[in-house]
């Protein structure tokens, strides 16, 4: 981390004197730490867990594409190799069919491979470096099994459990995730702040492998649908594979969940994935899947992402539930975006936060829509016409005519979602303009 200590060494810089609050040891909240502390800012991060580790036996591998690793490349190159060096490069992924695998991303000169990297490993890299970097500043305050009670959105003030007094910030940043302690304050005090949050169908396990399977070729992601109703995303890891069961959900017959016998739960999973069947038909595996609950993955979709001198970012303003796999790019892209828009405003914080709003809510939109499809009001036939684009997109480009599939723009280009949003509108309906985003925002915080 060279140029960040050389930078973090030099004397006062674009935010010399802002004194940032920043909820959530997450990716996002991390980056968004490393960035203000470069421009001079003071930071004082907060996380409720009792490190970055998280609940690592529940914990699948995220996928860091060029968006996500162009945010981190914004600290600096070092940055990004530290985190690249926590996980495993994959540039192909494939979806096992009934007659046979369709490769849906291939390598190519043109593009970085992905890095695959569980998120406690990407976390503790962030951390490190974010130690080396600037603990000799004095600006930077870390606290672990911090929880926030409150904040005051329009004075800068925060509140933590257990604590009288609040402590004053120039700048709250809720990069808090889906329960987000500072949305949920934006809530209480903003009267025409929306925050929906809905639950996808379905559930979720995840469990850990010593190794690909076999059969499947050991530097790709895979999509297997299964017997029963379920799919396993596998994925490879740096210390081995990462395997996401999902089903429909309560109601599913044969219920997964209701299987409590390790051995029961390993003859099942092997039913299911005939093709993996001799990496799942282990005891491990059966135990692993037994001692979780499932999971169900949420959705968040709000009308601002900023009120006063609170901001939210990632998860926290615009959750997908994990169903595109961009949740955490997005998430860095907000937290670079913030840093610099902050900049560019000499640290004035109330027209920064505005612009994050305006430029980064049509993104969040954009990405949940993308990743969910078109809502069921939409109609059997904009359904379809999604469905059957994805097909035609991926077809013509095997064939080289065309855009790239939806998932391959999603991860390989900088391409803002908006953008790719706009040209589904016969599958979604009308995507609002930047304007009526603008017009959203004010009206959400009585501008």
């Amino acid at each position: 981390m060279a140029l960040a200590a050389l930078l973090c060494a030099l004397p006062a810089a674009e935010l010399a004197g802002l004194r940032a609050a920043v909820v959530g040891a997450g990716p996002s909240g991390l980056l968004l730490a490393h960035r203000l502390l470069l421009a001079g800012a003071s930071v004082h991060l907060l996380e409720e867990r009792a490190s970055v580790a998280g609940v690592a036996g529940r914990a699948y591998a995220l996928g860091l594409g060029l968006r996500g690793r162009t945010a981190l490349r914004s600290v600096d190159e070092s940055l990004w190799r530290a985190v690249a060096a926590a996980g495993f490069a994959s540039d192909r992924f494939t979806l096992h069919l009934p007659w046979g695998p369709l490769a849906l991303r291939s390598p190519s000169a043109a593009a970085e491979p992905s890095v695959l990297v569980y998120q406690s490993e990407l976390c503790a890299a962030l951390l490190h470096a974010l130690h080396a970097a600037h603990d000799a500043s004095g600006r930077l305050q870390v606290e672990f099994g911090a929880r926030v009670a409150s904040v005051d959105a329009r004075a800068g003030l925060l509140t933590r459990e257990g604590r009288r007094e609040p402590a004053a910030f120039d700048l709250i940043a809720g990069c808090d995730g889906v329960r987000s302690a500072v949305r949920a304050s934006i809530g209480a005090q903003c009267a025409a702040f929306e925050a929906e949050v809905r639950t996808l169908p379905g559930r979720l396990k995840v469990v850990r492998l010593p190794a690909m399977p076999p059969p499947l070729a050991a530097d790709a992601v895979h999509l297997l649908p299964g017997r029963a109703g379920l799919a396993a995303f596998v994925e490879p890891t740096a210390s081995g594979a990462c395997v996401l069961f999902s089903w429909r959900g309560e109601g599913a017959e044969p219920d997964p969940a209701a299987i409590t016998e390790p051995d029961a739960a390993r003859a099942f999973l092997a039913a299911a994935f005939p093709l993996i069947a001799a990496s799942l038909d282990r005891r491990d595996v059966g135990e692993q899947f037994v001692s979780q609950r499932p999971s169900a993955a949420q959705t968040v979709r709000c009308n601002t992402y900023h009120f006063g001198r609170a901001v939210l970012v990632g998860d926290a303003a615009h959750s997908t539930g994990g169903a595109s796999g961009q949740g955490c790019n997005s998430a860095l892209q907000d937290a670079a975006a913030l840093a610099d828009l902050l900049v560019a405003s000499g640290g004035e914080v109330a027209a920064a936060l505005e612009r994050y709003s305006y430029e980064r809510l049509p993104e969040g939109h954009a990405l949940l829509d993308l990743s969910v499809g078109p809502p069921q009001g939409a109609g059997p036939l904009r359904r379809l016409v999604f469905g059957l684009s994805a097909v035609t997109e991926t077809v013509r480009f095997s064939l080289g005519v065309g855009d790239p599939p939806l998932q391959t723009q999603l991860t390989t280009s900088l391409t803002p979602f908006a953008e790719i949003r706009r040209k589904r509108d016969a599958a979604f309906g009308a995507f609002p303009t930047d304007e009526e985003f603008k017009a959203m925002v004010r009206r959400a915080i009585g501008a």
